[in-house]
């Protein structure tokens, strides 16, 4: 029959070599360019906008969280009224997991100094726990290299669903794939802006996408540097998800 559509064919260049494109994401997600983060009780995209508004001299924080992990592409934005000085910054950091002293000696977890007054936080594993740690509100930290799969040296693993938080539980001591640490820490630095005038910005990650788990902070800091002007910033965060609705 005249027409019919047939299966889809490979493009190639005209000497007949295969014209390919790699994927940045795994297969399964869906592009979601983000102008708003997730909230945990309304869902995907009700969360806090990425805007700010800054007229006095100083900083202003704008906090974005998913409820899923998301793979961070890049972004993009506009920035209006900005004079010498005004800067923005783009950071994602994982919080402080929060743990309590058990005086019975029972708890979950023990702490091991790694500077001062901070620490990682290691399973009791069964024996004698001086603190507890709530799993279900814990960060993860990496102890792995995404980059290159490096084996991890830390105490816990994730279990990575494509939807939610997730489960954290103990892993093989030394040999694991996350940590969780009682301090915050900042995992990556992806820009940091001169800006000037009002004009549009673009960020792209063009090697490999950076996974943001649903417990990390992504954090756009907005600097207006000597105040007696107003200055206004929008941006979009291009991230490919697994579910992009409800």
């Amino acid at each position: 029959m005249s027409g019919t559509i047939g299966p889809p064919q490979t493009p190639t260049t005209s000497d007949g070599i295969p014209v390919q494109n790699p994927l940045l994401c795994p297969i399964g997600t869906s592009l979601y360019v983000a102008g708003f983060g997730d909230d945990p009780v309304l869902g995907r995209g009700k969360g806090t906008p990425c805007t700010a508004e800054i007229s006095d001299a100083g900083e202003i924080l704008v906090t974005v969280q998913f409820v899923d992990y998301v793979y961070l592409i890049g972004g993009s934005g506009f920035f209006t009224g900005a004079e010498l000085g005004d800067w923005m910054d783009f950071s994602v950091i994982a919080p402080a997991s929060v743990v309590v002293p058990n005086p019975g000696g029972t708890g979950n977890c023990n702490l091991v100094p790694v500077g001062p007054g901070v620490n990682m936080i290691v399973p009791s594993y069964g024996g004698p726990g001086a603190y507890d740690v709530d799993l279900t509100s814990a960060v993860p930290v990496p102890s792995y290299d995404e980059q290159t799969g490096q084996k991890g040296v830390g105490y816990w693993e994730w279990d990575a669903p494509p939807t939610g938080k997730g489960t954290i539980t103990p892993g093989a001591p030394g040999a694991s794939t996350y940590y969780l640490l009682d301090f915050e820490k900042k995992l990556a630095r992806y820009a940091k802006l001169v800006i000037l005038g009002s004009f549009p910005f673009y960020i792209e990650l063009p090697v490999q996408a950076r996974r943001v788990l649903p417990q990390w902070k992504l954090i756009s800091k907005v600097h207006n540097e000597a105040g007696g002007h107003t200055l206004k910033v929008a941006f979009n965060l291009t991230t490919a998800r697994f579910q992009t609705i409800g």
